[in-house]
């Protein structure tokens, strides 16, 4: 009787497993939640561009402690007006290429397109007409002695004196983009590269000269004989007009305060705070959590910013946000994108 009621427990746990097993790796099936790629503030800070990737998984299997999926990926782009939070496509713009914004410049949104396991390359999308001017391929049939290939191309800051965007192929040389014609021209090759904006945040400084940390995980900013009232983890400074020549950069200010981006634990940057700091006494004037959505590949850090006046623009990977630097408070909230429920 005993040997029975153990087999019966043995067959029953077993089924328990198995049926835990399916629910999990359904949700790992179909398609996936949106995952943030790339962003960046307009000049004019009257738009946020940015695209993402959304996986839909055909297969899922589990191996000890390692998790195989496989399926397809869609990327899209989208623009926010920053002003009301409307997103100006009403459907995001699709591609089976993953799209990564590299730079904008006036109102033409420089994109590098990946076709997988062929080839990147050069694509310009228009903000006025809302409508990609060139694609990949149409820069590619354009310019057909320029090969594109399976290398990284990475864009350069244009000194040509011309409109249009430099970037560099893989022959090495470097080429000014014609934004009307589409037409690629050998140009002076700029040693000032511009970063692809998915890359982490790019607007602090992990310093400013005349303040130290000191403190453990959790660090205190001093200056002279003068400590933080609040400590920090990780503490970065908001730096959003750089000079690369620079040694020691200026915070950005607002009235006689700085900004300090920090983490709220040490186990990572998902749920991350900025705080208002008075640079003469170095007392805290305000603190804002900036929450955001989990996502699968973990990487956060990825916050945009842009300062218009009283008003400070934040984004982060699955919402735009508009802060009231002179009441330290969040004015409005925008999601990015669709979450899956």
């Amino acid at each position: 009787m005993a040997v029975k009621q153990i087999t019966k427990t043995i067959f029953y746990s077993l089924v328990a497993a198995y049926a835990f097993f399916l629910l999990h790796s359904c949700s790992f099936m179909g398609k996936q939640p949106p995952v943030w790629e790339s962003g960046m503030f307009s000049p004019d800070g009257k738009y946020y561009a940015y695209t993402w990737s959304e996986m839909f998984i055909t297969q899922y299997s589990k191996r000890g402690n390692s998790t195989f999926r496989s399926g397809s990926s869609t990327s899209y782009f989208q623009i926010i007006d920053c002003a009301t939070g409307r997103k100006l496509l009403d459907k995001p713009l699709e591609s089976t290429e993953k799209l990564t914004i590299a730079e904008i410049e006036n109102n033409h949104v420089w994109i590098v397109s990946y076709e997988i396991s062929k080839r990147w390359a050069p694509a310009l999308y228009d903000i006025n007409s809302l409508k990609m001017t060139f694609s990949a391929n149409d820069l590619i049939k354009i310019n057909p002695a320029i090969p594109m290939k399976m290398q990284v191309i990475r864009f350069y800051k244009n000194n040509s004196g011309k409109p249009g965007a430099v970037f560099q192929a893989v022959d090495g040389r470097q080429y000014l983009i014609d934004p009307e014609t589409g037409k690629f021209s050998v140009t002076a090759p700029s040693k000032e590269s511009i970063d692809n904006k998915d890359e982490t945040c790019y607007q602090t400084i992990s310093s400013v000269k005349g303040i130290r940390e000191d403190g453990g995980a959790r660090k205190k900013l001093v200056k002279e004989n003068l400590e933080s009232q609040d400590d920090f983890i990780n503490p970065k400074f908001l730096c959003l007009e750089k000079n690369e020549d620079d040694i020691h950069p200026e915070p950005t200010m607002y009235r006689n305060n700085f900004f300090v981006l920090s983490p709220a634990f040490t186990t990572d940057n998902k749920e991350m705070q900025l705080t208002g700091i008075d640079k003469v006494s170095l007392a805290t004037q305000w603190s804002i959590a900036l929450p955001q959505n989990e996502n699968d590949d973990k990487k956060y850090n990825k916050e945009r910013f842009f300062m218009n006046g009283a008003q400070l623009f934040v984004a982060n990977t699955s919402t735009l946000f508009v802060i009231d630097l002179s009441k330290g408070s969040i004015k409005n909230s925008y999601q990015l994108f669709e979450t899956k429920e």
